[in-house]
């Protein structure tokens, strides 16, 4: 397991402050809840290791994305906690749907293989899968996370993977810990991973990233970024 404690409280705070404008929205606070929800797949267990790594992968990506539009510095900016002022605030034109649109009027930039779209794309499968998982556990009691985590998967990512990667992913899945002993390492400092009310928590928070998650789809969607790419 992760010795990172994740922290449920920060995370539904960021995702709520990106959902005030989810056509415009702001890039820290989003990167930083998805650290956040980094710590949930890594609660999944050192076998899903490399969904962790993906994910640090995708953040750094998009954060240098972000760095470079920053019109008035070039120097990288922190995604730290304790700033006097978040990069957002002090560019708040530059959004995730501003990196997206000067990429789709570029057609990808200098680098399509490091592009926001492609970073961004994979971001979102993860919130997918983490949906329909925290789902999946508020509806199911007396679900395992093995079959909850299953379904999840077999719902949002095995579709974007081939034969030999979804055979992996479904051992490694087989090999999950328990429900309770899971819940219990993601509800760290806030406790109650035993009360049912803290699942419902954490169905709340996917519902404080929905409106960002489906506001972004719709953008790949209107730009025929099925792929997460750019022609």
């Amino acid at each position: 397991m992760s010795g990172e404690v994740f922290n449920l409280s920060l995370c539904t705070k960021l995702f709520e402050e990106c959902a005030k404008t989810p056509l415009a929205v702001p890039v820290i606070p989003f990167l930083r809840a998805c650290l956040e929800i980094k710590k949930i797949v890594s609660a999944l267990g050192t076998i899903l290791g490399f969904a962790s790594i993906e994910i640090n992968d995708k953040v750094s990506g998009v954060l240098s994305q972000f760095n470079q539009h920053s019109s008035a510095s070039k120097k990288r900016l922190p995604i730290a906690a304790g700033e006097s002022k978040e990069p957002s605030e002090v560019f708040p034109e530059v959004t995730l749907q501003s990196l997206l649109n000067d990429e789709v009027t570029t057609k990808g930039g200098v680098d399509k293989h490091k592009s926001t779209s492609r970073e961004l794309f994979r971001l979102l499968w993860t919130l997918d899968f983490i949906t329909s998982l925290m789902n999946g556990l508020a509806d199911g009691p007396d679900l395992t996370l093995k079959a909850a985590a299953v379904a999840a998967y077999s719902q949002t990512l095995s579709e974007h993977h081939g034969k030999i990667v979804r055979m992996t992913v479904s051992a490694a899945l087989m090999l999950l810990p328990d429900r309770q002993k899971f819940l219990k390492s993601i509800a760290g400092a806030e406790g109650g991973s035993e009360k049912p009310e803290f699942v419902l928590l954490l169905k709340g928070l996917t519902g404080s990233f929905a409106p960002v998650r489906e506001s972004l789809w719709a953008f790949y969607r209107e730009h025929g970024l099925a792929d997460g790419k750019l022609d």
